[in-house]
């Protein structure tokens, strides 16, 4: 069996894998503003601000919802502070680009126990 980090350790560690993150993203969290009539409208926006590092992982196909319709679907994966709070339904937006992202995905913390690791397609405009 091999030797357990002690929290020091492990607070050590997460701090220098932070150093790592080149740029900064801002978590956006999903609102429903209903209109009265039934229905209502989603957005995202607000959210707080936590530096990151994003890279294209994979380029999947993907069935439309036109029968036999595949399109590519390219999915990105951030790093971001091993604390931090995102949900399925929020949004990530790069900061310096403003390239919009949606959650799809998580890696569990065994896989990447100092930072999170978190998978996303990029939003159409």
């Amino acid at each position: 069996m091999s030797p357990s980090l002690s929290a020091y350790q492990l607070t050590r560690m997460r701090a220098t894998e932070g150093t790592t993150f080149d740029t900064t993203c801002a978590i956006q969290p999903e609102t429903y503003t209903p209109d009265g009539a039934g229905g209502g409208t989603v957005t995202w926006s607000g959210g707080v601000t936590v530096p990151c590092s994003l890279a294209v992982r994979d380029v999947r196909p993907q069935e439309r919802a036109e029968p036999g319709a595949l399109t590519f679907v390219q999915l990105w994966e951030a790093q971001l502070p091993w604390d931090t709070v995102v949900r399925p339904t929020d949004h990530l937006v790069e900061l310096g680009t403003g390239q919009e992202f949606e959650v799809v995905g998580f890696s569990g913390p065994d896989s990447r126990p100092l930072t999170l690791s978190v998978q996303l397609t990029v939003v159409d405009s």
